[in-house]
């Protein structure tokens, strides 16, 4: 109804378990519980979803947690390559010329990436979409994609 694709909403677990009656020992029915993921691609629409949620799933829900990532991390991380040997070559250059040598072809490069994110959730009440209350804040944070390569140059 929020205008969420189906290819964006995943049920990402089930539970099913018994519920005694009060001898501890007939089951009397059963309980269940789902996990669902969704992927919310308007960062300034999350709280609207989670209230609106809230508001069709009623007190029992309950919000497993929430993470930010890039729609094509790819992209960011063929521009961070590039800057980081563009990036060496200006350091060994640097080293070259404090000893007087000369900067030739690349022998080597060895890649390590890493990614960090400081997620910031800040919850209000979560009540019905149709209530008078404010959506629930998100603060997406920073996400920062990083390249650290060694470079390996030969000098003469």
């Amino acid at each position: 109804a929020l205008g969420i694709p189906a290819e964006d909403i995943q049920t990402s677990g089930l539970n099913l378990w018994p519920a005694y009656g009060n001898d501890g020992m007939r089951i009397e029915g059963y309980q269940a519980s789902t996990n669902v993921t969704v992927t919310v691609r308007d960062i300034g629409r999350v709280g609207e979803i989670i209230d609106a949620a809230a508001g069709f799933v009623g007190e029992e829900l309950t919000l497993g947690g929430i993470s930010f990532s890039y729609d094509d991390p790819e992209v960011v991380m063929q521009e961070a390559r590039t800057a980081a040997i563009e990036n060496a070559r200006v350091r060994a250059d640097q080293f070259a010329q404090a000893a007087g040598a000369e900067v030739g072809d690349i022998l080597r490069v060895v890649e390590s990436t890493a990614s960090t994110f400081e997620p910031r959730l800040t919850t209000g009440a979560m009540e019905s979409a149709t209530a008078d209350a404010a959506a629930v804040a998100i603060e997406p944070g920073s996400q920062d994609l990083a390249v650290d390569v060694t470079v390996v140059f030969a000098m003469g």
